[in-house]
């Protein structure tokens, strides 16, 4: 990865410019994503859960580092994941709540997104009213927000499990 994004990404985030943070971020994981699986899906397209199967666990851990570091831990993508499975949210590739004697504990998607959502204030996942401006009241894990890019097509699972598997790196 481009180590002057990073930078750049770095400086947003630490003076504090959660918005342009929030969308060089989502830059820069569109370009490694893009780059590793060699196509071009342009911004405003959602991004699947199968590729990011080879994403790279320094860029996607270093990324995760700085909005944890310069939010005191409050945000970042490991922040989001931990949520997510708190709601009952899984990471594999199963459907989400489908009955599944092998997972009786198993939550509708429509449950666990909706107290996902709930916990991280995204009232509305197309139109939410993201606290960019707001760190005080924002909640934990607010930002880095993601829905247009990941949230359909399970894309923000596969950047979760991501998360998980690459804490190990």
């Amino acid at each position: 990865m481009n180590v002057r994004k990073m930078e750049q990404l770095e400086t947003l985030l630490e003076s504090g410019k959660w918005e342009e943070a929030n969308k060089k971020t989502m830059t820069i994981v569109r370009d490694i994503y893009n780059e590793i699986n060699e196509t071009f899906i342009p911004e405003g397209k959602h991004l699947d859960s199968k590729g990011f199967q080879k994403f790279p666990c320094d860029n996607l851990n270093k990324i995760d580092e700085l909005w944890k570091k310069y939010s005191d831990e409050k945000f970042g993508f490991s922040v989001q994941k931990d949520i997510y499975l708190n709601a009952g949210g899984n990471l594999d590739d199963s459907p989400q709540g489908y009955p599944d004697p092998a997972r009786p504990e198993a939550r509708p998607e429509e449950e666990v997104s909706e107290e996902f959502s709930s916990t991280i204030e995204w009232e509305n996942f197309d139109n939410p009213n993201i606290k960019f401006n707001d760190f005080d009241n924002a909640p934990k894990g607010h930002l880095p927000y993601w829905y247009k890019e990941l949230g359909q097509f399970g894309g923000f699972k596969g950047l979760f499990r991501c998360i998980e598997i690459c804490k190990t790196c």
